[in-house]
């Protein structure tokens, strides 16, 4: 824990970060800029990718290149060096190349550092898939089971919802799946909605507005609603 008067320290783990053109990358961006508007010290490990954004009141460490078994020592030593009271992990499986690496590092991170906090961002209730796995991944998961515990290891989702201290789901839906996975999730599962991720244009005098419209063909009058992502029934 920060001493008094310490400002608290946050390590995000997000695979997926702008330039990247998903939800989850501007997502990721966002919480981390009004995390440290609010006064916290906030660090970034993400994938390597040319062009990342940046923020003067972020670390971003773009260091991983694959999120494979072979980059976890580049990972862990990166956590070392930002000391954080939390580690906030945010999980999309096809965004960490569906490889179960980051499902299992809550446990890992509780291993190494026993007394720092997990928070799990379920950003997609889906685990990653076992099929593609090379010998060598199947070895090394296995082995990491059996340091861990085999007890609630799930096979899409490591021992992300078991050992994570709380976990983040963007919908009650995406809940409910989770509960497949892990029955006990509800004494640790926060349901908090996504907000809003566009940055609003400062015109005064309605020109970006004006602009929007003619390029959507719609009048001044009409009634528009715009939606940003993806709509599927399990979104509830």
């Amino acid at each position: 824990r920060p001493a008094p008067g310490d400002a608290v320290k946050v390590l995000t783990v997000t695979a997926a970060f702008p330039p990247m053109k998903v939800g989850g990358a501007d997502y990721a961006l966002r919480l981390c800029q009004r995390l440290a508007e609010r006064g916290l010290e906030v660090d970034v490990i993400t994938s390597d990718l040319a062009g990342i954004a940046t923020d003067a009141r972020l670390r971003i460490a773009p260091i991983m290149r694959d999120w494979s078994w072979r980059e976890l020592p580049r990972l862990l030593a990166q956590i070392q060096r930002s000391t954080p009271d939390v580690v906030d992990i945010h999980f999309h499986g096809r965004f960490y190349g569906n490889h179960p690496m980051v499902t299992f590092l809550p446990s890992l991170i509780k291993r190494r550092w026993p007394g720092l906090r997990v928070v799990t961002h379920i950003e997609w209730p889906i685990g990653v898939p076992g099929e593609g796995r090379s010998t060598v991944s199947r070895i090394v998961r296995r082995a990491v089971i059996a340091w861990v515990g085999r007890a609630d290891v799930s096979y899409g989702f490591g021992t992300l919802l078991r050992d994570s201290d709380a976990v983040i789901v963007l919908s009650d839906t995406h809940r409910v799946m989770l509960e497949e996975e892990f029955a006990r999730i509800g004494e640790k599962v926060v349901l908090i909605p996504p907000p809003p991720l566009m940055l609003m244009a400062e015109e005064g005098d309605g020109a970006a507005r004006r602009e929007g419209r003619t390029l959507l063909h719609a009048n001044a009058e009409d009634f528009v609603v715009a939606y940003f992502g993806y709509l599927y029934p399990r979104k509830g």
